[in-house]
């Protein structure tokens, strides 16, 4: 419509030209102004969409500042966290954590545990798990992280790397979505551990047989005393009624039966003395292959005909330092027990070898651990059997008193073993496989000292000529032996029931008294106190203590008791009269 009223203005005015050109000229001006003030416009509409795109361009130039910086925060964030994580494993004492992906390729393998074993971050990280464990550990651990990647590990499971033992904990690694992405095993080092509670259990365990040492002593100790007591009542008798039978009586069987089971039941006593380190012990240089030739009659017929028994002596062997009676025990037992392994009619066969070892530190701890022998020669007696052999179980008690695999057996034979010859600072040892057989074997230190020739025994001849004995003993049938023992030597037999009693006779002006036999424990006055009181009063007088406890345990508790004999309950006819004399020529 502008154009058009235009149009119309410019072609009205045909007759004045001067008034057409005027409006033409104001009708330009006006366009141009026009134009100009659009452009104006335009300009000014650029300007400002410009500066709201600046300003958008600011804000979103500002933004990713922010969002960089804040990007650089959490990557530092991260850097500090991952440097923290890690210095925390690397610094994981005695343990380690791996983190593998679904190949099996170590992600993370650091901590202290690595170096024992010979391994380290840079062999392991980045590398698969089969180029960088041996087979038998691949073979242990592939299975693990597989399982774990399964979601179905193990709560924890223990493998041993070299000479290293660990316990591994493995972990499932799930993604936001919940999916397992990676295993994680966090292992733990516990060979000091495992080292330190098998250390525990050993002391333990040796608190533990020392306690029964000390129980069974204390056993042995009162048993001893009472029931020696009765047998030496028992065994006098015997011998006197022995004595009394006419040669080739049919009684003399009964009482030699009497005189043997009486002496078994003080070898019991003995047996339980020696487990509990309180036998009679009398030491010397002995050969041990003297001593088992000597045995060889009563080998033979304690192991019976059922089994065939073949020697494997070593010629030359230093001597050891022993007692000869506890050796002697230590032989028959084990001998005892090779025959009752053996069942009848299968032929079995027992085999006794000695010889001489070099035991090293090692050996020593091996054999003996813990019990602090001295490293060096050591002459070795073994008994071999081919019976019927022990489980691991019943290896593990052997030792133990009282317990026993035979219907009859008392449990006593090798636990007498074991205390002998830990009374000996030697090492005894037992290896055993069901229906294959069992060897013991006894290591005993090698003596450079010459072996002393064993003496024989004969009868003691006295000449009492009818010299006085005071007899002081609170057990009347212990008085009645002794009084009819010594009446038999000659003797004149004065009694007392207590030590007042005792030393009431001693003070007796005149009564000529030649020897003093006292028991130790009595309940009015103990023997020891008595034993003194008797060389205040008559200091010249032999005394003679007697007991059912060792000589050495008596001598440690009391002290030296001064010129006074020992004898052991109970004593045979023969080591009566051998002390008797030895008592009355001092």
């Amino acid at each position: 419509m502008v154009l058009a009223e235009a149009s119309v203005l410019l072609a009205a005015p045909a007759a004045g030209g001067d008034a057409a050109t005027l409006k033409e000229i104001d009708i330009g001006a006006l366009l141009g102004g026009l134009f100009a003030l659009a452009m104006a416009v335009l300009a000014l509409w650029l300007r400002a969409r410009e500066r709201a795109r600046a300003a958008e361009l600011a804000m979103a130039n500002a933004a990713l500042k922010r969002e960089v910086e804040e990007r650089q925060r959490t990557e530092e964030g991260l850097r500090t966290s991952e440097a923290w994580l890690r210095t925390l494993v690397s610094n994981f004492s005695d343990g380690a954590v791996f983190l593998v992906d679904r190949d099996l390729r170590y992600l993370v393998a650091d901590g202290r545990a690595l170096q024992p074993a010979g391994l380290s971050r840079e062999k392991l990280e980045g590398k698969p798990l089969i180029e960088t464990v041996p087979p038998e550990e691949y073979a242990q651990l592939a299975p693990l992280y597989q399982a774990t990647l399964a979601g179905e590990a193990p709560e924890k499971i223990e493998i041993r790397y070299g000479d290293r033992l660990y316990v591994d904990y493995p972990v499932a690694v799930r993604g936001n979505d919940g999916e397992i992405v990676a295993a994680m095993m966090i292992s733990l080092d516990i060979t000091e551990v495992r080292r330190v509670e098998e250390e525990r259990r050993r002391i333990q365990q040796k608190l533990e047989e020392t306690q029964r040492l000390e129980s069974l002593g204390v056993l042995a100790g009162g048993i001893a005393h009472d029931f020696n007591n009765m047998l030496t009542a028992i065994l006098g008798h015997a011998e006197m009624l022995r004595q009394d039978l006419p040669e080739g009586a049919s009684e003399q069987s009964n009482v030699e039966a009497i005189v043997t089971v009486t002496r078994r039941a003080s070898e019991l006593v003995k047996q339980m003395l020696a487990y509990a380190g309180k036998g009679r012990v009398s030491l010397r240089a002995l050969d041990i292959n003297a001593l088992i030739r000597d045995l060889g009659g009563l080998l033979r017929a304690s192991v019976g005909k059922h089994a065939r028994v073949h020697y494997d002596i070593a010629e030359g062997l230093p001597a050891v330092v022993a007692d000869a009676a506890q050796l002697r025990q230590i032989v028959m037992n084990l001998m005892v027990n090779a025959s009752e392994a053996i069942s009848p009619g299968s032929g079995g066969a027992i085999t006794v070898t000695t010889s001489l070892d070099a035991l090293s530190a090692a050996d020593l701890e091996r054999l003996a651990p813990g019990m602090e022998r001295e490293p060096g020669r050591y002459v070795k007696f073994s008994v071999s059997d081919t019976g019927a052999g022990m489980d691991a179980d019943t290896v593990a008690r052997i030792f133990d008193p009282f317990f026993t695999t035979k219907f009859i057996g008392r449990g006593l034979g090798l636990a007498a073993v074991h205390g002998i010859v830990q009374s000996h600072r030697g090492v005894l040892s037992v290896e055993s496989k069901p229906d294959v057989g069992t060897t013991f074997r006894v290591w005993l230190p090698a003596s450079d000292e010459v072996p002393e020739v064993e003496p024989t025994s004969l009868p003691a001849l006295i000449v009492a000529e009818r010299r006085t004995v005071l007899v002081i003993d609170d057990e009347e049938v212990v008085r009645v032996t002794l009084q009819r023992t010594l009446e038999r030597l000659g003797f004149v037999v004065e009694m007392a029931n207590g030590g007042d009693e005792g030393l009431a006779l001693a003070r007796v002006e005149g009564k000529d008294i030649a020897l003093a036999m006292v028991d130790l424990t009595m309940p009015d006055m103990p023997g020891n106190e008595v034993v003194r009181a008797l060389h205040e009063v008559r200091p010249s007088l032999p005394v003679i203590l007697m007991s059912g406890y060792a000589e050495e345990d008596v001598t440690a508790q009391y002290g030296d008791l001064g010129q006074t004999a020992f004898l052991h309950k109970p004593f045979s006819l023969d080591e009566l009269r051998s002390v008797v004399r030895s008592a009355l020529e001092t």
